[in-house]
């Protein structure tokens, strides 16, 4: 066993490999010392492990510029239906002025399936001999797998559940019994096992506002989350939460000692002045190897992941003596924009594709959950690695989108999607014209960090992190390096890590 290191300076590594000049600039200012390259890779502040070249910025000044007098409140918006509306409307059952949340238009059946061609033509030129299958996702077991991932998917109740020899509806149970059709909603689930202090007869938990945001880490980490951040709520903020929920509920906030639900709105209390936010790691190797019509197995299962910590963290909170509501991801409790929240709280920049990228994991990343809370806890920073000045060059994500979804200019302050979300300056998806298919995530080249164990991987984040100057030159590399989707045949072959994620980085 080693006993001793040897130690280094930032700035007399960087001169060893003759990147301190060249106007680069990375070894500016002062040169704390570290002892070897693994605590070099990893020094970071006291809540998220992150590289030292991960600069923090001031609160509410993500390097995505916002103007937030502009920053309006907003409906939660969908492209198109879900499902179950879409099949009401083509059978004339319903109508879509009654649909429960806006919409641009009604996709007809045609066009869904000119949709579902668009990714699977391109399926087949990128991966020469890939065949859709029975169901648009590859052959059978492409399509077992896509299909069983979606088994309490998003936290939805099964509609064909057998127990006890007996085939159950279980999300018409619910629905007959007024609840929703998911698990994970805007209020805590109120599981029976757990008893607030009050009711076991003692104080709620104290603790300073950093060993509360470390405390929530522990859980959250504990039941799959990687980073977790706080974004302290003022009138700006505010403006963040979404107007109304997809099923047309006001969101509102009133001087109430507990968070409530009507049959009209959903009730987040003032004196829940910080929103909570984490991130979920997707299979990133699963997520290289998606093909067919839409997302599929990495991201259902990240999604199911993710709702039930959701669940598990407002109860936990519950169980501490305070409040937390609030499901984030997709569905009925989203408050607000997550990608807004979690770009504020540090986890990730604000890319191109409109997804948050992370500083380790680039996009196989799910920056999607928020609660609002009266838990206090301390807040956490922007933080600037270089990302959004990379997507300026890359486009690699854009090129790749067969729908042009995904802009290829340059970011702008006006929406001229069907969102109409006004007041930073960025890309923004044109959702309209997205299926959610599992192209663009694949693409990005931030997702290949360590993807191999070679350092040049972090090389390549520490230079975009301080300067512009070879970014195109790395975009080429990623694409001649062929570092991007792979073909979905391949990964039944390999040996991935268990829940499709390496945990020793």
């Amino acid at each position: 066993m080693r006993t001793q290191h040897s130690t280094i300076s930032r700035r007399d590594f960087m001169k060893g490999l003759g990147l301190t000049g060249a106007g680069i600039g990375l070894t500016a200012g002062a040169a704390p010392v570290f002892h070897d390259m693994d605590e070099l890779l990893t020094s970071s502040g006291t809540i998220n492990k992150r590289p030292w070249w991960v600069k923090e910025r001031e609160f509410k000044d993500a390097t995505t510029p916002i103007d937030w007098p502009s920053v309006e409140r907003r409906k939660y918006f969908w492209a198109y239906p879900m499902t179950a509306h879409q099949e009401a409307i083509l059978e004339g059952t319903m109508k879509p002025e009654d649909l429960p949340y806006e919409v641009q238009r009604i996709l007809t059946r045609e066009e869904l399936e000119a949709r579902n061609k668009v990714v699977i033509d391109y399926c087949k030129n990128e991966f020469p001999g890939w065949e859709p299958g029975p169901d648009g996702f590859g052959d059978v077991r492409n399509t077992s797998l896509a299909q069983v991932s979606e088994f309490f998917g998003f936290t939805r109740f099964p509609r064909r559940l057998q127990t006890n020899g007996k085939v159950i509806n279980l999300a018409k149970l619910v629905s007959d019994a007024g609840g929703g059709d998911r698990i994970d909603g805007f209020l805590p689930p109120l599981y029976e096992g757990v008893k607030t202090p009050e009711e076991m007869g003692v104080a709620k938990w104290q603790g300073t506002p950093e060993e509360n945001l470390m405390t929530l880490r522990s859980v959250a980490r504990l039941f799959g989350a990687e980073d977790v951040g706080c974004v302290e709520v003022d009138e700006d903020i505010k403006k963040m939460v979404f107007e109304a929920d997809m099923d047309g509920k006001k969101y509102v906030f009133e001087d109430v000692d507990e968070a409530y639900e009507t049959a009209t709105k959903r009730v987040i209390p003032n004196k829940c002045k910080w929103v909570f936010t984490w991130t979920m790691r997707q299979p990133p190797n699963m997520t290289r190897h998606q093909a067919g019509r839409k997302e599929n197995a990495p991201t259902y299962i990240t999604y199911m992941r993710g709702h039930y910590l959701s669940c598990y963290i407002k109860d936990f909170t519950r169980g501490l003596g305070y409040t937390m509501v609030g499901a984030g991801g997709t569905g009925i409790g989203c408050v607000g924009a997550t990608g807004g929240f979690a770009a504020l709280s540090g986890l990730g920049e604000l890319g191109r594709a409109s997804y948050i990228i992370h500083p380790k994991y680039g996009l196989t990343n799910r920056a999607m959950w928020m609660h609002f809370t009266d838990f206090p806890i301390v807040p956490t920073r922007p933080i600037d690695f270089g990302s959004r000045e990379f997507c300026m060059t890359c486009k690699i994500c854009s090129t790749a989108c067969p729908f042009g979804a995904i802009k290829t200019g340059d970011p702008t302050w006006e929406d001229d999607t069907i969102y109409g979300n006004p007041g930073f300056l960025g890309w923004r998806c044109n959702y309209d014209l997205c299926p959610h298919c599992p192209i663009c995530q694949g693409t990005c080249p931030f997702n290949t960090v360590r993807d191999d164990k070679s350092f040049i991987h972090e090389l390549v984040r520490l230079s975009a992190s301080h300067t512009t100057v070879f970014n195109s030159f790395f975009k080429q590399m990623d694409l001649n390096f062929d570092y991007g989707r792979k073909d979905q045949r391949d990964w039944w072959k390999e040996e991935d890590f268990p829940f499709g994620i390496d945990t020793s980085y």
